[in-house]
């Protein structure tokens, strides 16, 4: 699955969806919501950590039984994946390339249908 794809599947959820501003906007990331003082889950794959996401968002609106959640879906900050490159030190003070971990953060508000 591709984050495009992700982002369809979390937008058919809702009655309507738009990007703009929201005074007081929710950020997702792929691990669930983010706590003050958290640190974000990082997966060791950018498919697993859209999935992760996805999951996220389908924990917090669960998908009605039929049709679509009667709300506007506002993205204050589209889904994006993000990247981390995790690096080794050795004694010397030498850095080499660990591994890659990604995370997809997202923020986003949502209303009612007015």
């Amino acid at each position: 699955m591709t984050l495009v794809q992700a982002v369809a599947e979390v937008q058919s959820w809702f009655a309507q969806w738009e990007r703009g501003s929201h005074p007081a906007p929710r950020q997702i990331l792929s691990g669930g919501e983010l706590v003050s003082g958290d640190m974000p889950a990082l997966y060791a794959s950018e498919g697993l950590a859209i999935e992760a996401w996805r999951d996220a968002m389908r924990r917090e609106f669960p998908a009605p039984a039929k049709g679509r959640i009667n709300n506007r879906l506002i993205w204050v900050d589209e889904p994006r994946l993000e990247a981390f490159r995790i690096t080794i030190a050795d004694k010397g003070q030498t850095h080499r390339i660990a591994d890659d971990r990604y995370v997809v953060t997202c923020r986003f508000a949502v209303e009612p249908v007015a």
